[in-house]
């Protein structure tokens, strides 16, 4: 089965044939293209498909469209939109050739600079620049938080309402992508935070960003801190603690740590045996489906049949006999059964 977005697929990839680095950097060409002309370089229409073309057609010259296009960019474009993989541009080439449009027509833009796009690469190690709060906060060199960091008694206590807004306002940073300005903010909260509470959920706030931003390994370290000292203070079956085991499993999911985030699932699931709240079901569901899929991938096939009945069992009690979900697990359950004949 192909899969892919039509427009913007190499050669290899419309064919269902093995796709690898080189075409990513198709697929970036032809992004490039509709960036620079409005439209991707390959139009569906009565000659044939997008496949067709992708396969058939030769590369057409930007410069065609855009004739103020300079002709290296022209010739930047046919070389990463060649027909075969191996003659196709590597990725450090192409980054070679576009980085020195960073630095280029700085004169007269009118962009503003919070939503430039060159800025991970003039600024690499800042990110964009830092965006006022309505906290007072100094904008400083933000190191992230490490867990065991103590308060700065020398600076103003940070107000309960303060960290409300702290937390309030990286939210909304985070969910409009800019993951660093709210960590930059999350970070000066907690650098404030001489109440642990306060302290404890700033640090959740700022693993989430963390989770958020796909930087899984911070914030499995966070989610551990804030997750142990709730633990400490509330109980073990503490709602918020819970919630920090089930996303500190599943950072270690995906940087790939199968051993530690099947612990982490089990210890999740132990203690959360009849959720009642919706989310609560779904991530408890979530857990034990994870389970089973981490099992299979190691070829673990006996305990991944346990774990699909365990979630069988589980959204039965938790969703009723009619889930729908069931027939997708006993699908699951049969596919695993046929590796231990």
């Amino acid at each position: 089965m192909t899969v892919g977005t039509p427009p913007y697929m190499s050669p290899e990839q419309s064919l269902a044939n093995d796709v690898g680095p080189a075409s990513d950097i198709y697929a970036l060409a032809c992004v490039l293209y509709e960036l620079l002309t409005g439209r991707p370089p390959f139009i569906e229409d009565d000659k044939g498909s997008y496949a067709w073309h992708h396969v058939r057609t030769d590369p057409p010259p930007i410069r065609a469209l855009r004739p103020d296009i300079p002709e290296e960019l022209e010739d930047l474009l046919l070389g990463m939109l060649d027909k075969e993989p191996e003659r196709r541009l590597d990725a450090s080439q192409v980054f070679d050739a576009l980085l020195p449009w960073v630095y280029k027509h700085d004169a007269g833009t009118s962009a503003h600079a919070e939503y430039d796009p060159r800025q991970p690469f003039r600024r690499p190690f800042g990110g964009p620049p830092k965006r006022p709060t309505p906290l007072g906060y100094t904008p400083t060199l933000i190191v992230p938080a490490e867990p065991n960091a103590t308060a700065d008694t020398s600076a103003e206590p940070l107000t309960d309402a303060e960290a409300t807004d702290a937390a309030d306002l990286a939210a909304q940073l985070a969910q409009d992508g800019k993951f660093v300005q709210a960590a930059d903010l999350l970070a000066g909260a907690i650098h404030r935070a001489q109440d642990s509470a306060l302290h404890d959920d700033l640090i959740f706030s700022l693993a989430q960003v963390r989770f958020l931003a796909g930087a899984h390994r911070e914030a499995a370290v966070l989610f551990d801190e804030v997750g142990t000292a709730w633990t400490a203070r509330y109980g073990a079956d503490d709602e918020q603690a819970l919630l920090c085991r089930y996303y500190a499993a599943q950072c270690r999911m995906s940087f790939g740590d199968a051993t530690a985030a099947i612990d982490a699932f089990r210890a999740y699931t132990a203690h959360t045996p009849d959720p009642t709240d919706t989310e609560a079901v779904a991530r408890h569901l979530d857990a034990i489906a994870n389970l089973a899929r981490l099992h299979a991938a190691r070829e673990r096939f006996t305990e991944a049949i346990a774990a699909a009945e365990q979630l069988r069992e589980a959204t039965r009690r938790l969703r009723g006999p009619s889930a729908p979900d069931l027939a997708d697990i006993d699908g699951f359950v049969a596919r695993l059964n046929r590796f231990t004949r």
